[in-house]
């Protein structure tokens, strides 16, 4: 038997959860509206992230995750409706991972029906290559840790670019020297803006001169 403030509390922790669940629904819906009418450019940024940052105060993590699911619910709308009907944010984004079109009625009657390590056990099993979440964290003053998954081949791939980076440093080089001769050779090849720059920074060839004929050589020939 609930004594009258064990009730109470009960139920103001009820109506905080409520609260919480609508909350990440309404603002789960405004953001597919953000990211839809690209409002972040009226306000001078680049994207709906840099946007959820500067202007709603938003986390990193929190940002990047209530992206990704507004992205998937655009194309798989019954993912918004699951949100609104009172599906777990969390749940919500453990699904957004993998789900289609296809495979949304199972995949979203799974998720309302198990806890969330039930849902990831069963989303790893179904879909191997969502094991590893991808994600970039802050770990120390400049220094991030990047996290994602390889398959053997891509792994053979990076192994045999490191070897060649350790071969022209003539030492040893690690994962992340690797990483980084990679996106430089990349970035110089690919990226307009630092080709731009190699442009401008070559110096410009010297105009070819007429060579000067002496005036004597010159009054031979007009003889």
């Amino acid at each position: 038997m609930l004594s009258g403030l064990q009730v109470s509390l009960h139920q103001r922790a009820l109506v905080a959860a409520e609260r919480y669940r609508v909350s990440h629904a309404e603002l789960l819906s405004v953001i597919i509206e953000v990211d839809e009418a690209k409002l972040f450019a009226a306000f001078g940024l680049s994207s709906t992230y840099a946007y959820c940052l500067s202007e709603l105060g938003l986390t990193e993590d929190v940002a990047c995750s209530f992206i990704a699911v507004a992205r998937k619910a655009r194309k798989v709308p019954e993912l918004k409706e699951a949100v609104d009907a009172g599906l777990d944010f969390t749940k919500a984004k453990q699904v957004a991972r993998v789900i289609t079109p296809e495979n949304q009625e199972s995949l979203l009657s799974v998720a309302k029906e198990s806890s969330c390590r039930e849902l990831e056990r069963r989303i790893v099993k179904d879909h191997p290559k969502a094991a590893v979440v991808e994600q970039v964290r802050l770990v120390a003053e400049d220094r991030h840790k990047l996290e994602l998954g390889l398959s053997e081949e891509l792994l053979q791939q990076f192994r045999r670019a490191q070897d060649l980076v350790c071969n022209k440093a003539k030492k040893a080089a690690s994962l992340e020297e690797t990483l980084a001769a990679l996106l430089a050779h990349y970035l110089a090849k690919e990226d307009p803006v630092q080709k731009a720059e190699t442009v401008r920074e070559r110096p410009a060839k010297a105009k070819p001169t007429a060579e000067k004929i002496p005036a004597a050589s010159l009054h031979a020939v007009r003889r």
